[in-house]
């Protein structure tokens, strides 16, 4: 259960770190960061700029699937009170204090307040605007237990490069937006299949179903010849247990994800099962089916806050944004583990999972599968000529992009690992380059691109502090190198290094092998 708050949240007074030791104040003076932090100001940093600080030798870093949450001044510390932002920053420390300024004071005026993260800040914003407490997951709930997050496909073969009238489309608040006109807060009801509730659905927006479901996907490969068959189909395929990190890590090598050309049995929402029909798939069977009865959208008026905060200019519009689209992870946070970092320090630690009584599985994969059978109607829409999808958007060489979404980019030129990890320009401009994780991207990509130029170049796995080998079994550490030398999504695991037992991984085109 939700509850709203009874009063408005304290005022939070908030500051930008400078370096290690100092921070910018909101009177735009330099303080000590010890100062700070003992009057309860709220310290923010890019979560990149926490990394680098922390590679350095100062203090310890908090991580959480190997991105930096949190930073503390000492290397032994057991919190983290300087919050990380994952999120493109101004470069001038000022401007970045003064929208993070007026980012709170969108907040506050609502009653909610800055949390630890974008997401925790849009729970804050949810709890200031829900009018009644809002149950979560009650009833005969579909057995979802997890949730599978967004989807990412790329060309095959990659790295490659490509040419012409290039464009990227995307949604438009996608998350935010499939949140807020949701009916939710009631109780779910399992019924037997009967054609009405397909009407049903059509009729009600909102309305959230989960079937279980026997379906025949076809081949697709006139669709998306350039797409691995383990790409091109509308349907995820569920794993029974809940994915671990090196499941995530070989998830696109191993698994068919999205499988083509074969009949599948799984639980879907309504929305991706009448997207597979669109597709050209055969729905043989539909075994169960739950339905949320309620009558209320209790994230409307969040979503009207949300819309408001990205009507704000500069670097506040986007940290409004990113709130509002990070809000629906809160609702599937479960339990896990973060690590403290520094040098000569490698600790890993629980992950509360948040509260237990907020989360909602059941919500949360509702947003997801709906974004995600969206995003592949874009993919449908430009068939032969895309070229990466990622989440809520696309590249394509359509030329006009996909009509009906936003075309936020263009380029005339693409160098293209995977849907994170590429590099655009138009003309003879600079280059503008896509790649997660890293605290460099044109150093990462250019050193990446010039080792694709090498035949029969032996790949190192390497990173900076971040994901490890040493938990993944010898059987899973060769999978990845024959996939590797299959050519199969063969850089993107290019950031992966072994830091504990110094295991290395050699990635040979002509033949892959395993050294220890």
């Amino acid at each position: 259960m939700i509850e709203p708050y009874k009063k408005p949240r304290p005022h939070k007074t908030l500051a930008w770190l400078l370096d290690e030791g100092h921070v910018l104040t909101e009177d735009g003076a330099e303080d000590f960061l010890e100062n700070a932090l003992a009057q309860d100001v709220q310290v923010w940093a890019t979560s990149d700029r926490l990394r680098e600080l922390t590679r350095d030798g100062h203090g310890s870093a908090c991580l959480w699937r190997y991105v930096a949450i949190g930073w503390h001044p000492r290397r032994d510390a057991s919190s983290w009170p300087v919050r990380g932002l994952a999120l493109d920053t101004p470069d001038d420390p000022r401007e970045a204090l003064e929208g993070m300024m007026k980012w709170r004071d969108w907040l506050e005026s609502y009653g909610a307040a800055p949390a630890g993260s974008l997401g925790g800040s849009g729970l804050s914003l949810v709890k200031a605007s829900l009018r009644r407490n809002l149950w979560t997951n009650t009833g005969d709930s579909p057995p979802i237990r997890f949730t599978l997050g967004g989807r990412q496909e790329t060309r095959y073969p990659a790295p490659s490069h490509v040419r012409g009238n290039l464009v990227h489309s995307d949604i438009q608040a996608a998350y935010a937006n499939t949140l807020g006109g949701l009916l939710y807060g009631g109780r779910w009801q399992k019924y037997p299949w009967r054609d009405f509730w397909r009407t049903r659905h059509e009729k009600t927006p909102g309305l959230l179903i989960y079937v279980r479901a026997v379906v025949d996907v076809p081949e697709l490969a006139e669709t998306f010849p350039q797409l691995h068959p383990g790409g091109r189909g509308p349907l995820i395929r569920r794993p029974k247990k809940t994915p671990t990190i090196a499941d995530s890590l070989f998830w696109n090598v191993t698994e068919d994800r999205f499988p083509s050309g074969r009949r599948i049995q799984g639980v879907w929402t309504m929305d991706e099962l009448e997207g597979a029909e669109a597709a050209g798939c055969t729905v043989k069977k539909v075994l169960d089916v739950w339905i949320h009865e309620a009558n209320e959208r209790p994230f409307e008026t969040w979503l009207e806050r949300v819309h408001e905060g990205r009507d704000m200019r500069g670097f506040a519009s986007r940290l409004a944004k990113a709130t509002g689209n990070a809000t629906w992870g809160q609702f599937a946070i479960a339990n896990g583990q973060r690590m403290a970092v520094a040098k000569g320090r490698s600790e890993k630690l629980p992950l509360r999972g948040s509260n237990p009584s907020q989360r909602a599985f059941d919500l949360a994969e509702s947003i997801a599968g709906r974004v995600r059978v969206n995003l592949y109607r874009g993919m449908l829409a430009v068939g032969r000529e895309l070229l990466c999808a990622h989440t809520d958007g696309l590249w394509s060489s359509a030329g006009a992009g996909v009509i009906g979404w936003r075309q936020t980019d263009y380029a005339d030129e693409m160098r293209l690992f995977d849907a994170q990890h590429y590099a655009v320009r138009s003309g003879a401009g600079e280059w503008r380059y896509v790649v997660a994780g890293v605290l460099d991207p044109e150093k990462w990509f250019e050193a990446a691109w010039e080792r694709t130029r090498q035949p029969a170049a032996v790949r190192m796995l390497s990173c900076d502090m971040g994901v490890t080998l040493d938990r993944l079994s010898d059987h899973e550490l060769r999978d990845l190198a024959a996939a590797v030398e299959a050519d199969e999504h063969r850089l993107a695991f290019s950031r992966v290094e072994t830091r504990t037992r110094r295991r290395k991984v050699r990635l040979d085109w002509s033949r892959a092998t395993l050294e220890e």
